[in-house]
């Protein structure tokens, strides 16, 4: 068998990590609901905020899948994980080249920057749809979640419109 010369593992096992690596990249706009689960999670993913938001691997970029916080549902995020490492694993998805200069440039492939974009991807993915039992229901609490934090906005925004007012 032969084996990496740098890692010393068996080709074969790194071409399953590639596979995985894959399947999370694959799935990554369609899952982002999961990952980033309210509006305060994309404040995390700017450049500049040390966050990672590039949709792309490298070797050595820390493009490891770090854009959960402390506000995720940690039983939806490792479920959602699982099958999309399946999913490359099981098709062979291939990540392409690994990603290498600023990732921060313009011109690499982001992940969802607001909650909405995040939504519509979730719904929208086929995928989503037939790898996750708890999709709708995922969906229904994420939906909660946005209109509750749009009626916080609102209230908010009148009260700081109502403070201006008299003074």
């Amino acid at each position: 068998m032969r084996l990496d010369p740098i890692s010393g593992h068996p080709f074969k096992s790194i071409a399953r990590c590639l596979h995985l690596i894959s399947g999370v990249l694959a799935h990554l706009d369609g899952l982002a609901a999961i990952y980033l689960p309210n509006a305060s999670s994309y404040w995390r993913i700017v450049p500049g905020a040390f966050a990672p938001f590039p949709r792309a691997w490298g070797l050595d970029t820390r493009t490891e899948l770090r854009i959960c916080g402390g506000d995720v549902n940690l039983s939806l995020v490792l479920a959602a994980l699982v099958a999309a490492d399946a999913d490359g694993i099981r098709n062979r998805i291939d990540p392409g080249a690994p990603a290498q200069g600023d990732l921060a440039a313009p011109d690499v492939e982001r992940l969802p920057l607001d909650w909405g974009e995040a939504l519509d991807a979730f719904e929208a993915s086929g995928w989503v749809k037939s790898a996750l039992p708890f999709r709708d229901f995922s969906l229904r609490v994420i939906e909660t979640e946005v209109e509750g934090s749009t009626k916080n906005q609102e209230a908010r925004e009148y009260k700081a419109h109502s403070l201006l007012k008299k003074g």
